[in-house]
């Protein structure tokens, strides 16, 4: 900002409110920000949009972290958003075959991977019929692991660890992305003691991009490994 010649309590001033995730605080957030007459209101992510679209149809609103903002209803369309509310979409549904492709180049020996998603949603139903497009002719095994509050996502996901040959995809959403790597961990966690040995079990995060660190892998196979790959494919549609 500096650099764009705006400095924060000189010539801007910059309000910022964190929900954690909390919907009730998100609405008292987004209620306490616009009293404060803002000229513009940056969201993250599409909960936070939907909110903000709520409770204001004039003050705009720039999205940052949304996956299908068409989709959501945010915007009429990418070309023309129409009303108060533009921003950046997040990802194309196509790159979601993308992670697959990286994932058995990673760990070319993985024949079951499971979807971590959020299943009612329009981004989940999505990003799922583009992975089993692309899953049937590399003859890989998919196996949907839907989020849950209830500990029953960590339970499935334990589950589908203790077979072989298995991978794990984190699909972007505002539920199943919001923390990736405790999906990863958990997965993780099942692999180590007795089928540590294996070192055959290897997480992607979903939103992998070139030169990100898009593994997390169990035993010798690291995020390292997903790093060179990505990096190998850097210039590419990924």
């Amino acid at each position: 900002m500096a650099q764009s010649g705006w400095t924060d309590g000189s010539n801007v001033k910059i309000d910022v409110r964190w929900s954690g995730g909390d919907v009730v605080r998100l609405r008292k957030d987004a209620e306490e920000l616009l009293s404060l007459s803002p000229d513009v209101i940056v969201a993250g992510f599409g909960p936070t949009t939907g909110v903000l679209q709520q409770l204001t149809r004039t003050v705009p609103i720039v999205f940052t972290t949304v996956v299908d903002p068409v989709g959501a209803g945010f915007v009429d369309s990418l070309a023309r958003p129409g009303g108060n509310t533009t921003g950046f979409i997040q990802f194309e549904y196509t790159l979601s075959g993308k992670w697959l492709e990286l994932l058995r180049e990673i760990a070319p020996q993985v024949s079951r991977v499971g979807v971590v998603r959020t299943a009612g949603g329009i981004v989940g139903i999505a990003q799922w019929a583009v992975i089993g497009a692309f899953a049937s002719p590399m003859g890989v095994e998919l196996r949907p692991i839907n989020v849950s509050v209830t500990g029953e996502t960590e339970r499935a996901l334990s589950a589908f660890a203790g077979g072989p040959n298995s991978g794990l995809i984190v699909t972007v959403s505002d539920v199943a992305g919001a923390r990736p790597h405790r999906a990863a961990d958990a997965a993780c966690h099942r692999r180590r003691g007795d089928r540590m040995r294996r070192r055959e079990f290897m997480t992607l995060l979903g939103g992998a991009t070139p030169g990100s660190e898009a593994g997390i892998g169990c035993g010798h196979r690291s995020a390292s490994a997903a790093r060179n790959a990505c990096r190998r494919r850097s210039g590419t549609s990924l």
